[in-house]
């Protein structure tokens, strides 16, 4: 568990914000790696996936839930505080509960990605189903 907060804390992973990096020819600038995944035309990294982006908002509340009985007033923290929080905790039960969530976050993710390519493969065929 400890792997996945490791490879977060160290941006080792899939989010736009670290992908559109690595595109060839061109990266893509930073200001336009968005999210594929919700509608509200943000940059998709590390506090959008984790607090922001509604494709995970069932596995956040219950995260969140679980965390505010550990943390103090974590629902009124800012963005960033809440991220520090999480983070930095010394806290094994918090992180274990944080390895949790971005591991499920992080599967919904790849099955919502594999879907968006689908997606996007049927509507380059040459014909359409009525």
């Amino acid at each position: 568990m400890r792997n996945i907060i490791a490879k977060f804390r160290l941006s080792s992973h899939n989010l736009e914000i670290e992908e559109g990096r690595y595109i060839k020819p061109h990266k893509i600038p930073v200001n336009e790696r968005f999210c594929q995944l919700c509608n509200y035309g943000l940059i998709e990294d590390e506090i959008h996936f984790v607090l922001v982006c509604e494709s995970y908002n069932d596995i956040r509340e219950l995260f969140f839930s679980k965390i505010s009985s550990l943390i103090n007033n974590f629902y009124n923290l800012e963005n960033g505080a809440k991220i520090k929080a999480l983070l930095a905790s010394k806290n094994h039960t918090i992180l274990v509960w944080f390895a949790k969530f971005l591991k499920c976050c992080f599967q919904r993710r790849a099955f919502l990605m594999v879907e968006i390519e689908r997606v996007k493969l049927f509507k380059e065929l040459p014909f359409h189903f009525n």
